[in-house]
C-alpha cells in the first residue's frame, strides 16, 4: 500500500485580532504508521468552533495552547484506514481531536476517539454541530 499524503495547517504566528491565513503554514508530510493501540484515521469532518482561536492564544486555559509548529488543534470525524489496535476496527466511523489535518492517529489511552455507532439515523457531519460536542 502507497503511504498516504498527510496535508496540514499548522500554527505558525499567535494572532492577536483577526485571524488570517498569514498565521499558518500548510505543510505535506506522509500520513503517520499506527503503532500498538492505535490506529490510522482519514478525517472527513472538520469541526471549526469558537475555542479554536482560544487554543491559538498563549494564555491559560482548559487545555495547552497549540504550540508554534504543532498541527492546529481541531475536533473532528473520520474513518478507520488501517488498525492495530482491539478498539477501532478498519471502517468504523470516529469522533475526536483530530487536529487540522488529513490522516491523524487514534489511540486506546485517556484521549480515545469515541468509535460511533453504525447506522446513524442523522448525517455524520451532524454529529459537530448541534448533536455533537458544542450542542
Amino acid at each position: 500500500m502507497t503511504v498516504p499524503e498527510n496535508r496540514q495547517f499548522r500554527l505558525k504566528a499567535r494572532p492577536t485580532g483577526r485571524i488570517e491565513r498569514s498565521h499558518f503554514d500548510f505543510a505535506t508530510q506522509p500520513a503517520p504508521e499506527p503503532g500498538p493501540g492505535q490506529a490510522l484515521v482519514r478525517v472527513q469532518y472538520l469541526s471549526l468552533d469558537p475555542t479554536n482561536r482560544i487554543w491559538m492564544s498563549d494564555m491559560d486555559q482548559y487545555m495547552p495552547p497549540v504550540a508554534i509548529g504543532e498541527v492546529m488543534r481541531g475536533g473532528g470525524i473520520g474513518v478507520v484506514m488501517k488498525s492495530e489496535s482491539d478498539r477501532y476496527q478498519v471502517g468504523d466511523h470516529v469522533m475526536g481531536l483530530t487536529g487540522w489535518q488529513d490522516y491523524c492517529l487514534a489511540d486506546e489511552g485517556e484521549n480515545a476517539m469515541a468509535v460511533l455507532p453504525a447506522n446513524l439515523p442523522i448525517p455524520l457531519s451532524a454529529m459537530l454541530g448541534a448533536c455533537g460536542m458544542t450542542g
